[in-house]
């Protein structure tokens, strides 16, 4: 960039104006004074060329002056900015509090002690999964006085914190297996060898099948909470049934060719105490000829129903009886 040349340096240089290099603006000395032929006109020249360097320089320093009083202003603006941006949102945010505060540390007592009251109430309403239940009751109970609080327009996040909390505890009592391998809550297990373990259930329905074709020497324990369990029997299979029962009922259900009941049978009736039943018995599917017996089954339910579905094309239905009650 080239600074102007202003009349103050063709006063300096004697009124004496040589040629001007147009890219920069400086004046250009003749060639015929240059070196030791320098004469007054030279010396004019270089009068001239040191006036315009000055102003030159002036110049830019004040272009960077002004460059930087810019940016200064251009920062300036920036700070005041976000200061008005900061105000507007602590506004927006003190608006919010005052329409919306916070619950009162004694709503979120009376919460707190509800959940606990219901968490305590379900454990001992349902002890085969007491941590579970009171987990999931106390949650519950959190989630209404969440609700309660949003209808009253204030703020509850401790409430949620502790609820969601007690929502991830009750999950994950539910999936963490007391004894054995977890499975789902609807779940269908073919009683050959290649299953035989030992496996927990909390809650939900358990299919058991058992077939003659099927492997030998089963040997398979279900630890289960509560819910329904129904093994099923096909023709020429047998099963060592080996259970230790709660408040459970077990029926044998005998179904014919066209899928109508032939038969019903109660093999043991929940009495609603907390003792336990030891169940004992072999089940033997339709017989057409020999029977063969696929394993045992070693079922330790705490409530819910076990029924035992014998389809069955011909022939009979056999049931060895080794049942004996336990109180605990």
């Amino acid at each position: 960039m080239q600074g102007p040349r202003t009349a103050s340096a063709d006063a300096a240089a004697g009124a004496v104006v040589t040629s001007v290099d147009p890219e920069t603006g400086a004046p250009v000395a003749p060639p015929a004074y240059a070196g030791a032929q320098a004469g007054p006109e030279y010396d004019a020249w270089r009068a001239q060329h040191e006036a315009w360097r000055a102003e030159h320089r002036a110049w830019k320093r004040s272009e960077a002056d002004a460059n930087r009083e810019a940016r200064e202003q251009w920062r300036a603006e920036q700070r005041e900015q976000s200061r008005a941006l900061a105000a507007e949102a602590a506004e927006r945010r003190r608006v919010r509090r005052l329409e919306r505060p916070r619950t009162s540390l004694a709503f979120v007592a009376v919460a707190l002690g509800a959940a606990m009251l219901a968490g305590a109430a379900a454990a001992v309403a349902v002890p085969d999964a007491a941590l579970a239940a009171g987990l999931s009751a106390a949650a519950a109970v959190g989630g209404v006085s969440m609700v309660v609080a949003g209808l009253a327009r204030r703020r509850a996040g401790f409430l949620s914190f502790v609820s969601v909390l007690l929502l991830v505890g009750a999950l994950g009592s539910m999936l963490t297996p007391v004894r054995g391998l977890p499975l789902w809550p609807d779940t269908n297990i073919s009683l050959d060898a290649r299953r035989t373990g030992e496996y927990s259930q909390a809650a939900g329905t358990l299919w058991l099948w058992a077939a003659s074709d099927r492997a030998r020497d089963t040997d398979l324990t279900i630890h289960k909470a509560s819910g329904e369990t129904r093994i099923e029997l096909r023709e020429g299979s047998a099963l060592e049934l080996d259970g230790a029962f709660g408040s459970v009922d077990v029926q044998l259900v005998r179904w014919g060719p066209d899928l109508e009941v032939l038969e019903e049978q109660v093999l043991l009736s929940a009495d609603g105490d907390a003792s336990t039943t030891e169940f004992v018995r072999t089940v033997v599917g339709p017989v057409s000829g020999s029977a063969t017996t696929v394993g045992t089954l070693h079922l330790d339910q705490h409530r819910g129903t076990v029924t035992i579905d014998i389809f069955e094309t011909t022939g009979d239905v056999a049931t060895g009886d080794a049942s004996r009650e336990d109180d605990q």
